[in-house]
C-alpha cells in the first residue's frame, strides 16, 4: 500500500503569487509614468519654460515630485518641495468653496440678489451671488482698466478703490447671459463674505479651509511673509534674461487672487 501526499496551501500560494505580480507591474508602471513626467519637465526646463515645483498624484497617491530652477536666481537660492509661492487665481478655487460652504450653513443663498449687499450698484437687482461664482454676471473685468494697470499693486489699496475700477462701468452683457472670467466678481465675493460672517475673509478662510486641510503652509499677506522659502516672481525667465518684478500686495486681488501656497499644501487641497 501506498499514499499520494497532496501538497499543501496550493490556492493561497498562488494568490499570494498573483497578489505580489500585481504589485511588481503595478510599480513598474508607476515607475514609467513617473519617468515619463520627468523627463517631460526636463525638457521643458531645458526650453526654460518651467521653474518651481512639479508635485502630480494619481488615485491620491504621489506618483512624482521634484523642484526645479531657483526660487531666487541672484542669490541662486534652489526651489525645494517647501517653496512657497504666490498661486494667483487658484485663490478663486478656495473663494467658491468658502460661499458654497456659506450657503450650506444657510447664511446666504446663491440666488441672493447682489442688491442685498450692494444697494447701491445700480445693475446689482439683476446679479445673483452664482452668477458671480461661474463669471457670467456681465460685471466689467477691472483687468481691463487703464488705470487699473497703472496702480502699484506692491501697495495695499482699499476694496473702495478697487471697486471704482469697474462698478461705474456698464455691464457687458445681460446677467447669466454669456461667460466672461471676471476678476471683479471674485472681488465682490470676498466682501459678501466678510458681510455675512462679521470677519476679515482671510480668517474665514483659514477656519474652514486651511485649519481642517493642516494647511499650515498658505496663507495671505505674501508681501510680509519673511520666509526662507519665499519664492521669487518673475516677469521673464529667459536663459540669459531673468526679469525679477514686485510680488503683488493680497490688498490688489484679494480674494480673486491673493493666496499663497506650496505644492504639498495644494496636494492637500485637492
Amino acid at each position: 500500500m501506498f499514499s499520494i501526499q497532496k501538497p499543501l496551501c496550493t490556492k493561497p500560494l498562488f494568490l499570494l503569487f498573483l497578489a505580489c505580480f500585481a504589485i511588481i507591474v503595478n510599480c513598474e508602471a508607476q515607475q514609467d509614468q513617473s519617468n515619463k513626467i520627468e523627463a517631460l519637465l526636463d525638457k521643458a526646463v531645458t526650453l526654460h519654460q518651467f521653474n518651481g515645483t512639479a508635485l502630480v498624484t494619481k488615485k491620491g497617491k504621489v506618483l512624482f515630485e521634484k523642484a526645479y530652477g531657483y526660487q531666487n536666481v541672484a542669490e541662486k537660492i534652489p526651489n525645494t518641495s517647501n517653496t512657497v509661492y504666490q498661486i494667483g487665481s487658484t485663490t478663486k478655487q478656495f473663494t467658491a468653496v468658502v460661499v458654497l460652504k456659506l450657503a450650506e450653513q444657510k447664511k446666504l443663498s446663491l440666488q441672493d440678489k447682489l442688491s442685498h449687499y450692494f444697494p447701491n450698484f445700480k445693475a446689482s437687482h439683476t446679479i445673483t451671488i452664482q452668477q458671480l461664482l461661474s463669471h457670467t454676471s456681465g460685471i466689467y473685468e477691472i483687468f481691463r482698466s487703464p488705470d487699473f494697470y497703472q496702480l502699484d499693486k506692491s501697495m495695499p489699496v482699499s476694496k473702495e478703490k478697487l471697486m471704482s475700477f469697474y462698478l461705474t462701468r456698464p455691464l457687458d452683457f445681460a446677467p447669466g447671459t454669456q461667460f466672461n472670467y471676471c476678476n471683479s466678481g471674485y472681488h465682490l465675493l470676498g466682501q459678501i463674505i466678510e458681510k455675512v460672517t462679521g470677519k476679515p475673509y482671510e480668517r474665514v478662510v483659514r477656519e474652514l479651509v486651511l485649519e481642517p486641510l493642516k494647511m499650515n503652509h498658505s496663507g495671505f499677506a505674501f508681501t510680509q511673509l519673511n520666509n526662507a522659502h519665499e519664492a521669487t516672481g518673475y516677469s521673464k525667465f529667459a536663459k540669459d534674461n531673468q526679469m525679477p518684478t514686485a510680488a503683488w500686495d493680497s490688498t490688489a486681488t484679494y480674494l480673486a487672487g491673493a493666496m499663497y501656497s506650496t505644492a504639498h499644501d495644494l496636494f492637500l487641497w485637492h
